[in-house]
């Protein structure tokens, strides 16, 4: 009789004979597989893989247990809020089914930890990171930690995306962080960090972005920063950063968006700047920046958004800022540029914001400025310009925002700058314009600001004068409008301000004033005005600054006004 034996592993079937000693050799039919060894040797394979199996399941769970038990000793630290916010965060139950904020991995790790804008209040002290080895993102996102970002967090050798952006945290950042080594995504913004930006940081070679906005670091920026060539975002905005820009950050040719606005940076604008071929966004607002813009920077054609405004730059805007075909924001107001503003700027057909204000720019608005169609705010004012507006201007259907004061510009007022229905902001005081307010105004439901002070407008202020009655601020100081105050003026009723002083204005103060309860502002004085001071205007209880003088008034001042 032969003994048989069967085994299974896997989808395969073994089938083996043996036959007993007395039987003769010549006599057995062969089976498959027959040597006893080898049978074995399979059965054996079969109760390791069972017993392998069993194994990785136990160390699972006991390093689930482990992960768990850390996050649940952090929780305790936390206010009564915040564990509350935690319920679900519970000893007898796996982290990986249903704790709120937690995800695992496929082998049963906790991988990522993600609880954003949920008023999370305490610090990380109690955190033990060592228990999260397989931690690859680590979020708490706008909730109110305080304390530091503790050197420990240096065990999350897995970590790749790291923000605790938007908290209360303070000190600095730790030497550690160099151990994340495979760190991608770095976001500290928003907190009160302070110290300077350590070295160390600079070792992240993997790390895309960088974003320690709106702190209060010091220093320089470390040169090793030409280091991290895999940056695409650098992001230092508003801090207390100093010293000059280092040459370096031209070694990051990866980079998208360059953001170093609201420091202390001294010096020129790195030349090496202009290898930056990919930069789409470049802020460098608000600093002590110097000396004249880098031709390089005119060569970046990715540029979408230039923003140098509040530095002491000097020199031209050269014809070359025409390459710059993708750019929408250009702003660089408040600098000490000097020059005619180049025509080519009409080749910047994707613009939508320009700000040159507060510069020293003399000559005449190009008339290709008046071609930008999607231009919705434009900003010149406390320059030297001069001559008249391009007529272009009555064509801008998006214009949003138009701002000329503090000029010479002379000749008339685009009669249809409110084209567009979306004019919300028209200034240009302090020029020397002639002839009527623009017909369109009166019609502009959008007009919230009107300014068009120490001018040489004129026309009649009667019923027809065209200005939309939602208007909030008006000031016609300093012109030569006349006629008489019509009680059409008591239907504005979201004016915060109406000023008129210094025209020619004639007539009563029409009571109908007492009825724009919101009226904080009402100067009327040098005019031709007579009659008494209506007691309606006592009705203003809003009332900050009344200017009647230098006109023809008669009787008491009303107790009203008290």
């Amino acid at each position: 009789m032969a003994i048989r034996f069967t085994a299974k592993v896997f989808s395969l079937e073994f089938h083996c004979e043996i036959y007993p000693a007395n039987m003769s050799i010549l006599n057995y039919s062969i089976c498959p597989i027959c040597l006893v060894s080898v049978c074995l040797a399979i059965l054996h394979l079969l109760s390791s893989s069972r017993i392998n199996a069993a194994s990785d399941q136990m160390h699972s769970a006991s390093s689930t247990g482990s992960e768990g038990k850390a996050l649940l000793i952090w929780k305790a630290s936390l206010d009564n809020y915040s564990q509350s916010q935690l319920s679900s965060w519970l000893p007898s139950v796996n982290p990986c089914s249903t704790w709120i904020g937690v995800r695992c991995n496929k082998a049963g790790r906790v991988s990522v930890i993600n609880i954003t804008s949920s008023g999370i209040k305490g610090t990380l002290d109690h955190l033990k990171f060592s228990s999260l080895p397989h931690i690859t993102r680590f979020d708490l996102y706008r909730n109110a930690l305080h304390g530091t970002v503790p050197a420990n967090i240096g065990n999350l050798s897995r970590l790749i995306y790291l923000r605790l952006a938007s908290n209360q945290l303070s000190g600095a950042i730790p030497i550690q962080i160099s151990q994340l080594t495979n760190l991608r995504f770095l976001y500290l913004s928003n907190n009160s960090s302070n110290g300077s930006i350590p070295k160390e940081v600079t070792f992240l070679m993997s790390l895309v972005h960088l974003s320690l906005t709106v702190n209060e670091f010091t220093g320089s920026i470390p040169s090793s920063i030409g280091n991290m060539t895999d940056l695409t975002v650098l992001d230092l905005e508003g801090n207390k950063l100093s010293g000059s820009i280092p040459e370096e950050i031209g070694k990051l040719r990866s980079l998208i968006e360059l953001s170093l606005a609201s420091n202390m940076f001294l010096g020129s604008i790195p030349q090496s700047i202009r290898n930056l071929g990919n930069l789409t966004f470049l802020y460098l607002t608000n600093n002590f920046l110097s000396g004249p813009i880098p031709e390089g920077i005119w060569s970046l054609l990715s540029l979408e958004e230039l923003l140098f405004q509040k530095n002491n730059l000097t020199g031209n805007i050269p014809n070359s800022i025409g390459n710059l075909k993708m750019l929408v924001f250009l702003n660089i107001f408040g600098n000490e540029l000097t020059g005619h503003i180049p025509s080519s700027i009409g080749n910047l057909t994707k613009l939508k914001y320009l700000d040159l204000s507060q510069n020293n720019l003399y000559g005449a608005i190009p008339p290709e400025l008046g071609t930008l169609k999607l231009l919705a705010y434009i900003s010149i004012f406390e320059n030297q310009l001069s001559g008249a507006l391009p007529d272009g201007f009555n064509n801008l259907t998006h214009l949003n925002v138009l701002m000329l004061s503090q000029n010479y510009l002379t000749g008339h007022l685009p009669q249809n700058i409110c084209i567009g229905r979306s004019l919300t902001r028209f200034v240009v005081s302090e020029n020397n314009f002639v002839g009527a307010m623009p017909r369109s105004l009166k019609n502009c439901s959008s007009l919230r600001v009107i300014n068009v002070a120490d001018n040489q407008l004129s026309g009649s202020i009667s019923e027809e004068f065209g200005i939309h009655p939602d208007v909030e601020f008006i000031n016609l100081n300093k012109n030569k409008f006349f006629g008489q105050l019509s009680w059409n003026w008591s239907g504005y009723l979201n004016l915060t301000a109406l000023g008129i002083s210094n025209n020619n204005l004639s007539g009563r103060i029409p009571s109908g004033l007492g009825e724009l309860s919101r009226l904080q502002i009402l100067y009327l004085s040098s005019n031709h005005l007579h009659g008494k001071i209506p007691r309606s205007l006592g009705k203003l209880t809003l009332l900050l600054s009344l200017k009647l003088h230098n006109n023809s008034l008669s009787g008491n001042i009303p107790s009203e006004i008290g």
